[in-house]
């Protein structure tokens, strides 16, 4: 029996963006849904 193990590589990084005054800095592996949901919430509040 053959046992294949998958690993995914992550990457660190940052994503910055300046809107309206203010300043987001995210830091380090951000999967897609988190970056999604925090960038929903900004939409909402403006």
């Amino acid at each position: 029996m053959t046992v294949v193990t998958q690993r995914v590589a992550r990457s660190s990084g940052v994503i910055e963006l300046d809107i309206a005054g203010a300043q987001l800095r995210l830091r380090g592996p951000i999967d897609e849904a988190s970056l999604c949901s925090v960038l929903c919430a900004l939409r909402q509040s403006a």
